[in-house]
Formats: C-alpha cells, structure tokens, sequence
C-alpha cells in the first residue's frame, strides 16, 4: 500500500490539471498522436506498423506525433525519423509517480489538440496510458478493447468510457505481432502485407568484434527471468569450444554487475559491450553476429527483426504464447528453451527459471546446428 501512495497522491493530484491548462483549442485537423510507452521488444513487435499507418488511405498525409518510452528513443529516432514527424518521450513511472513530471509532460502534449489519438496497446494500463488519452485533447481517441493483463474489471470499464472507439480483438492468446496487425487491419480496413518484424539498417555498421562470434545477453528486466550467470558460463564455454565463435556480451547499463561476475566465470577471452553500446550501435553488432543465446528480452526482438539464423532464447514461460516463441512463419531460427512445467498460455509465470540447465540448451545447439556443421564450414551453410 505505501509504493501505491505516490501513484495515488499524484492521480489526485492531476484531476486539476485540467483545470490549470488553457481550454483547449479546436482540433487541428490532420495530427494525429500515436501512443506506446511499453518496452524495448513492444516497439519492436509493433513499429512496423507506423509506415503502414502513415500510408495509409485514411491517415496518409497525417501529420504523426509519437509519444513514446524513452527506453527506446534512439532506436525509434534512428529507424523512424521519415515516418514521425514529432517524438515526445515519457518515462511512465515517472509520470505516475511525480506530479510534477505529469504536470510538464502534460502541458507540453496539451499544448495541441489532436484531431485523432491512437493507443494500440491490447494490455492497456488504467494509470499512465488510459489517464493519458482521458486528458489529451483530441476529437477522436482511438483504442483497444484489450484484457485485464494490466489492469483489474473496475478500472478497464472506467478506462473504456475514455475512448471514442474501441478496436475489438480476438480474445485468445496470440502472438503481439499478430494482435499489433490485427489491430491496425481494422483500424485502417485493409489488408496489410507485414508478414513479420523487420529492421533495416540504414547506415553501414563499424564493428567493435573482429571474426564470428555469438551474442549473449545474460541481463533481464525481471529476477524471474534472469537464467543463472554460471548457466551462461558453461553454455558459453560450448559455443567457444565446440562451435569455434567468439562470445559477446552485450546489454544496458544496469547489466553491469551481471556482467563483472560473469567475467569470474567464463575461462576464456571474451569481448564485454554491456554498457558500452547504445541502442543506435547494437543493432548492428546483432545483425553480424552468428548466433544468439539470451533471456526473453528485447535483444531476441532486435535479432528477429534483423535476420539472425540462430536464436536461442531461455524462459520460464512468462506470457508464453504472446512474446516467445515466434511463429516458424516470422523466425525459423527462433528456438525457445522453456521450463518443462510449463502449462498456462498468455499469462505470467512464476516457475523458476534456474530449473532450466545449461545441458538444456546446449542440447538444442547440438541438434540445430553441431549435425549441420559436422561436414560444413563453420562460416558456411548453417553459421
């Protein structure tokens, strides 16, 4: 109940700002607002999204602002900068947490009232991004029926009546990608030929990594869904040995200690860019890289949307079905590694994901790539 107090203190708070700012003006025709303040890997699932949006018979000219999470901002800058007319970025904890930040970030969106909001979020959350389209100017305020992933019955009803339309989705578990298309196909009513993520870079790549190398990022947003350190030394210790790559690491600032302890555990020479690249250089590290072993973070999303033949991804189930795996059709080279009690689909888990040995992925190394390569060039067919 404490941690809730700033969230509330500042929602109370913010049923004046209305008040506080100027009335607002007539909608100027042609803006629009797009919304999406989730993570990395959201982006990535949804951002192809934004050409076809911009495209579009009944949006195209739209002038686009993006009103993003700035986790995010440099990959969005670098990749969308022809499809975006204006980025506003906003820190939602911060926004739900500090009056003051809500107070600026809300004067500065308010300062133009949008003839359309867009939220294509399904898990829609009643505190910062439905708060957000209640008290954005705007004609038109355009969102998703969603589910209850982010939210409890009482607060989506009242959420709902904040939005002018709302777009129904299959109730099922489906994978984002497909639930982002499924979105804007109605929204637009036409069909879009997106058949998977897709990021292409724009600028030749100056690689910090000399020969073939593996990328592992050993870092994750949440305990639960961080594979052990020594796990990662010993399936590291394979791919070096037994498959002749180069490890490297990779991950943000906050994977720093992960990183100095790993450095205790692996026996070989490595390369360490935890912390050292932004999200502007990464993706071409990834796209030259041979292969891939990492939690279910963003960096898998990247190496999708990047073409990288092999990625091995270690989870304990959270939202499977939704994130992880992707579909054959968008990623043959995706390979889950899953706790083997895994039972329910779309939802969070709790199962422990250290139950997951190294001998579980290394396995799977071995029946999709050491077979292949036994009479191939490491640098061949398969890597």
């Amino acid at each position: 109940m404490i941690r809730k107090l700033p969230i509330l203190f500042t929602h109370i708070i913010s049923k004046f700002f209305p008040f506080i700012f100027r009335a607002c003006p007539c909608p100027e025709p042609g803006t629009l607002l797009l919304v999406r303040l989730d993570g990395i890997g959201d982006y990535i699932l949804f951002r192809n999204f934004i050409k076809a949006l911009k495209l579009s018979k009944r949006f195209k000219g739209h002038h686009i602002t993006l009103l993003g999470n700035p986790a995010w901002k440099d990959l969005a800058e670098t990749l969308d900068y022809d499809d975006i007319d204006v980025f506003i970025w906003l820190t939602p904890d911060k926004f739900m947490r500090s009056p003051a930040y809500r107070y600026k970030k809300l004067k500065q969106i308010r300062s133009v009232c949008y003839e359309t909001i867009i939220s294509p979020v399904f898990s829609r959350d009643f505190e910062c991004t439905d708060t957000l389209v209640k008290l954005v100017c705007a004609r038109r305020k355009i969102g998703s029926t969603g589910d209850l992933s982010n939210t409890n019955i009482r607060q989506k009803r009242k959420g709902d009546r904040y939005y002018t339309t709302l777009i129904p989705g299959d109730g099922g578990v489906r994978f984002e990608f497909c639930r982002n298309r499924e979105f804007f196909e109605t929204l637009l009513e036409e069909r879009l030929e997106l058949s998977r993520p897709e990021i292409i870079l724009k600028q030749p790549v100056s690689l910090p990594v000399a020969g073939d190398y593996a990328v592992l990022f050993i870092g994750a947003g949440e305990k639960k869904r961080q594979w052990p350190l020594a796990h990662f030394s010993k399936a590291a210790l394979f791919i070096h040995e037994t498959l002749g790559l180069n490890i490297v690491l990779c991950g943000g600032p906050g994977d720093r200690e992960n990183a100095d302890k790993f450095s205790q555990l692996f026996p070989r020479p490595y390369t360490d860019l935890v912390g050292k690249t932004g999200l502007r250089e990464l993706p071409g590290i990834i796209k030259n890289g041979k292969l891939m072993v990492s939690n279910e973070t963003a960096g898998p999303h990247l190496a999708a949307a990047l073409g990288m033949p092999h990625i091995f991804v270690i989870s304990n189930g959270n939202y499977l079905g939704r994130f992880s795996p992707y579909p054959k059709t968008m990623c043959k080279g995706y390979h889950l590694i899953c706790h083997p009690e895994i039972r329910r689909y779309g939802y969070p888990s709790w199962l422990k994901i250290d139950d997951i040995s190294p001998e579980n992925l290394i396995e799977k190394l071995e029946r999709h790539l050491v077979q292949v390569t036994k009479n191939d060039d490491i640098n061949g067919r398969m890597l």
